[in-house]
């Protein structure tokens, strides 16, 4: 428990995503898109500078069957991905066990 309670669950850690215009202007702005996804098949990955241009409107003869992804990276907190309140209410239920527990996690991909 102790381990867990002293954890800085406001390090911050990267994240990487894929987003389409719409998304890339709200990371310009914000710093953190509020959509995005890990990968995409079927559409045209650009680098940052190109959707740039493309929010420019610089682009204006683009082939508009396709769809345009650029990715990003930013930075936030632990305990934002996660959920503050989750975090208290899973360390609260946790402390019902006494000091010793231990958690296993197993990620099937």
């Amino acid at each position: 428990m102790q381990e867990l309670e002293s954890y800085n669950w406001d390090q911050e850690k990267n994240d990487t995503g894929l987003v389409r215009k719409e998304e890339f202007l709200e990371f310009l702005e914000y710093g953190k898109p509020r959509n995005w996804c890990g990968g995409a098949t079927g559409v045209t990955e650009v680098d940052n500078n190109t959707m740039k241009n493309i929010c420019r409107g610089i682009y204006g003869l683009l082939n508009p069957n396709e769809y345009y992804y650029t990715q990003v990276t930013w930075k936030e907190p632990i305990k934002n991905g996660i959920g503050e309140q989750y975090i208290e209410d899973f360390l609260t239920a946790l402390r019902s066990y006494g000091e010793n527990v231990r958690i296993v996690f197993w990620f099937d991909n």
